[in-house]
């Protein structure tokens, strides 16, 4: 008896140190998998953001810039608010308004990328349309899948665009419309734009005459 009780013993030593063995290769596995994939992602990102370096071209930045030639796609945006219009294609080309072409690297959050980009600056936008001469304070960007950016007027800068091509194709096959803000990270962006919307101020409201109170 005390032979067999020892055999069982032995045999349920062997496997809890099986077991033990087995839990820390798996344990080792994990961290070798983390360890490998978090050089992997640092490295890559370097590697990514070095995208354009032959042309000193890095994130935020733009290069290439010069006015747009060709035909746009077809397309509409609104804006809404303080000021009513409607923007399509062909009224963006009658407007004293350049269209420009442009390379750009793009931080998507996990990389940066680089595109060629077609569209138009947002100050020059709101100068043309005189939204710059309002007392209004800031714009919503509207996408047509319910997504929204409000920005402050005085935090427009030189880096948005509305664009509509992107390496040569329309932005969207739905809305070929995009508010591309160059100098953010990409979440600062937005697709499908089918609307800013201006913002009234209080200022902008009629004002009442205090003399008609009580009468």
């Amino acid at each position: 008896m005390k032979e067999n009780e020892n055999v069982i013993n032995n045999e349920n030593t062997t496997k809890r140190g099986n077991n033990v063995s087995t839990k820390a290769i798996i344990g080792l596995i994990f961290i070798v998998v983390i360890v490998i994939g978090t050089i992997v992602f640092v490295f890559g990102k370097k590697d990514n953001n070095e995208i354009g370096k032959g042309n000193d071209l890095k994130a935020y930045e733009i290069s290439n810039l010069q006015e747009f030639k060709g035909d746009l796609p077809s397309f509409k945006f609104t804006i809404t608010g303080a000021f009513q219009s409607s923007l399509t294609d062909s009224e963006i080309k009658n407007m004293d308004l350049k269209v420009y072409e442009f390379d750009a690297n793009i931080d998507t959050g996990w990389n940066v990328v680089k595109n060629k980009y077609v569209g138009i600056k947002v100050k020059d936008l709101l100068e043309e349309t005189k939204i710059y001469e309002s007392k209004s304070h800031e714009m919503t960007f509207e996408g047509d899948n319910r997504t929204a950016i409000t920005y402050d007027l005085s935090k427009v800068t030189e880096k948005m665009f509305i664009v509509f091509l992107k390496d040569n194709k329309n932005i969207d096959d739905k809305q070929s419309v995009m508010l591309l803000n160059v100098g953010e990270n990409y979440s600062y962006s937005l697709t499908q734009l089918v609307n800013i919307y201006v913002a009234h101020n209080i200022d902008n409201d009629v004002t009442i005459d205090d003399t008609t109170v009580g009468e």
